[in-house]
């Protein structure tokens, strides 16, 4: 239901709903995180705030909530206060950060650029792509942040690394060929469709988008155009 009073617009409705999963559901931390990702995503920072005086109250993990709080900040477009939050949840609790190297690092590097300060961003964004343990998911989590503050390069630098990272994501490798088809200098386009056509449910709408996409003007130096657009005709009325 959060959601949909958030999309109405009912300000009160959210808070109340939001109040009570505090009071009924404070022992139980899916919830928690849970509601911990809805403020995230609506840039609810004191519903993500207490998300974590309810966690320490009970004695939970407080990385993720911890973590949510940040993307609040992000999401809320405080750019600056999220740069000092994180920095301050690193230095009060210094053994989180090599666990969550990758997912801070992304965050600082979606900061930076938002703040127009490229050669911090950079950095920061060269440190998360090195990192090891990084998720398709959490790449594509981070690619859409970077493009939401106009960083439109470096996102789609981010998700051709998830698809090189993990060829089968079949999300990461969506997104990807959607990036490109806003661009006619693609020249990944032709393999990456080929690919996501040779999965077991290539994505119908993703398809026909393509196919509308190529037949355009702008897309007729495409390699193997009309091959590709007889595959993707093919796929599409098989």
């Amino acid at each position: 239901m959060l959601y949909a009073f958030d999309k109405a617009g009912e300000e009160i409705a959210v808070e109340n709903d939001a109040q009570s999963l505090l009071r009924e559901f404070h022992g139980n931390y899916s919830v928690l995180l849970q509601l911990g990702d809805f403020a995230a995503n609506t840039a609810r920072v004191d519903v993500a705030q207490h998300v974590v005086t309810q966690a320490t109250q009970q004695s939970m993990a407080l990385e993720g909530p911890a973590l949510m709080v940040v993307e609040a900040i992000i999401t809320a477009g405080d750019y600056r206060s999220a740069l000092d939050q994180t920095q301050q949840t690193l230095a009060d609790n210094p053994e989180w950060e090599d666990k969550l190297a990758p997912v801070f690092n992304g965050l600082q590097a979606i900061c930076y650029h938002a703040l127009g300060e490229r050669e911090e961003a950079n950095l920061f964004l060269g440190n998360y792509l090195n990192l090891d343990a990084l998720r398709a998911e959490n790449l594509v989590a981070v690619s859409k942040r970077l493009e939401d503050v106009g960083a439109s390069r470096e996102a789609r630098m981010v998700l051709n690394h998830a698809v090189q990272r993990d060829s089968l994501n079949q999300a990461a490798l969506t997104r990807l060929i959607e990036f490109d088809l806003k661009s006619a200098n693609a020249p990944e386009l032709p393999s990456n469709l080929r690919q996501i056509m040779d999965m077991r449910r290539p994505p119908t709408t993703l398809l026909r988008q393509a196919y509308d996409r190529i037949g355009q003007d702008r897309f007729m130096f495409v390699e193997d155009r009309n091959q590709l657009m007889q595959q993707l005709l093919a796929k599409l009325t098989g």
